[in-house]
């Protein structure tokens, strides 16, 4: 639930980084500088202040949502020593998707004020990995001393992909042609097992998998060596992924049995926002945010479970 929590606010950081900063960061698409790092109208020592200053926001950011997780979430719930859990085959991979995209866009994120603050980007993009990957490590060290839970090495797994898939395409393309959407829309099952699928939207929204959608979405443009390929780079295809019917983690019980547990995959266009030019800085830190979330549209779904075949949906979620 956690993970799936860091991913969902990112929409809110990335539209706050987009207000603040004055660059075009981790993007292909360039623009005519505005007053701000890229001019050089700051001073040098403000500069140096301000590079010196973000590995110690970073930390600080990171000690404190660990002290705000413990007493919020972890300090309810009885503690022992450290242990391992094998929880891969909940949820159908959904929690392990959440993980994955909590990795990545933590990871972008962490980058792109690294950049604002004046590191070069390949420090930036090791900033960012390292900063996401250990943040998530340590709430799966917490989650190692939990009686409820354990150290599951599943998500540490999926945290690690996450990372490794930002810090791969900086590495390689020096932009994100692969990108991590999430989606969601009112399932209908966490009414039936509220205490473990959330009541209200704040509670489903992170808790019910049944109602999440996870995507990846690649523009192909960005892999032709045409040399107007970026005037067509925000155009993207979408593969999701999202699962019905999961009243519990492993299996339905008690009124529930019958309920059958189904996965889904679906096929549809999608627009990676940031690569649309933009010289308004509010324009595209919206953008910036955007580029977290799956755009409803026509899709294909293709089930399996009880639920085999093809369908397509004019507008889908």
């Amino acid at each position: 639930m956690m993970k799936v929590f860091c991913f969902c606010s990112l929409f809110f950081v990335s539209f706050l980084n987009g207000q603040t900063a004055f660059f075009e960061p981790l993007s292909s698409v360039k623009f005519e500088p505005t007053v701000g790092f890229d001019d050089k109208s700051g001073s040098d020592s403000t500069r140096k202040w301000v590079k010196k200053a973000y590995p110690i926001f970073l930390g600080a950011t990171a000690a404190s949502a660990m002290g705000g997780l413990y007493f919020l979430w972890y300090k309810d719930y009885p503690m022992e020593s450290f242990h391992f859990f094998d929880d891969l085959q909940q949820w159908g991979g959904m929690d392990k998707l959440g993980h994955v995209g909590s990795g990545y866009g933590l990871a972008e994120m962490a980058a792109l004020g690294a950049e604002a603050s004046g590191y070069n980007s390949k420090q930036a993009n090791r900033m960012g990995a390292a900063f996401s990957f250990g943040f998530l490590t340590g709430i799966e060290v917490f989650d190692g001393f939990s009686k409820g839970w354990g150290f599951s090495p599943w998500d540490a797994l999926a945290n690690g992909s996450g990372v490794g898939l930002f810090y791969l395409q900086q590495k390689c393309w020096k932009e994100q042609r692969i990108r991590l959407k999430f989606s969601w829309w009112p399932s209908g099952i966490a009414s039936w097992n509220p205490n473990l699928l959330g009541d209200g939207f704040p509670a489903t929204l992170l808790k019910d998998y049944n109602a999440q959608r996870y995507w990846i979405s690649v523009s192909p443009s960005s892999f032709s060596k045409n040399p107007n390929r970026k005037k067509f780079s925000w155009i993207a295809i979408a593969l999701g992924y999202g699962i019905d019917g999961y009243v519990g983690a492993r299996a339905n019980e008690g009124d529930y049995m019958h309920v059958p547990r189904t996965q889904h995959f679906y096929l549809a266009p999608d627009i990676h926002w940031s690569k649309i030019p933009s010289r308004h800085r509010f324009v595209r830190g919206l953008f910036r945010a955007l580029d977290y979330i799956k755009i409803p549209s026509p899709t294909l779904e293709f089930g399996w479970g009880d639920q085999t075949g093809l369908r397509f949906h004019w507008l889908f979620f």
